[in-house]
């Protein structure tokens, strides 16, 4: 095999496991994201990582444990009640806060 062969395998094989990996930690559902990369679908970064792979792998695997971290609070957050919606929203010390806190509940209830 050719050295360009091997590398197209590992891009294409590599990719592949970003997207199953993304979904399976929940990517695409966090509502508690930072970026709009932490909320970033498997598909999408499956296509990332095949186009720009160079980029596109490395920024992945930085960004894992943020995407993880997001998918496991828009779980917790899925299971307030609206009580619960209202305190933390009334709890909220910036208005930056608490408007982050209803995109949440808006999303939460989707």
């Amino acid at each position: 095999m050719t050295t360009t062969v091997v590398v197209v395998i590992v891009i294409v094989v590599s990719s592949f496991w970003v997207a199953f990996d993304a979904s399976a930690i929940g990517a695409g559902k966090g509502l508690d994201s930072q970026s709009t990369l932490d909320d970033t679908s498997p598909a999408a970064w499956f296509l990332f990582c095949l186009l720009l792979w160079i980029i596109g792998f490395p920024l992945y695997l930085s960004r894992r444990p943020l995407i993880k971290a997001s998918a496991a609070a828009s779980k917790k957050a899925e299971l307030f009640t609206d009580r619960e919606w209202d305190e933390q929203i009334g709890g909220a010390r910036t208005m930056s806060e608490r408007v982050k806190l209803e995109k949440m509940r808006a999303r939460a209830s989707e």
